[in-house]
């Protein structure tokens, strides 16, 4: 049973994939949305497990950075952006 915060994310991911779907098309628009997605928690959390799966490396040159304020989390495709973005759907680089 998932508990009452973890519902409340999932409702938040929907909210997120849903106005971004309903942008598309619109590319102003959906630049816009994304824009602001960049900015939730819900990205933040997976741009951090995201850079923990890659070891802190750039997955093109494989350089180790410390921390991770020069690494760019970068989406393969755009198809499940909004929250629901599978680890390998996510790449690093410098």
């Amino acid at each position: 049973m998932a508990t009452m915060a973890e519902q409340n994310k999932e409702w938040v991911k929907r909210n997120w994939q849903s106005r971004l779907r309903a942008a598309s098309g619109n590319e102003s628009e959906w630049q816009k949305i994304y824009a602001q997605y960049l900015k939730t928690d819900i990205w933040k959390e997976k741009r951090y497990a995201a850079i923990v799966r890659a070891g802190y490396r750039c997955e093109r040159c494989k350089t180790l950075f410390i921390g991770e304020a020069k690494l760019q989390v970068h989406h393969k495709t755009y198809d499940r952006v909004g929250g629901f973005e599978g680890m390998l759907a996510l790449l690093l680089f410098t």
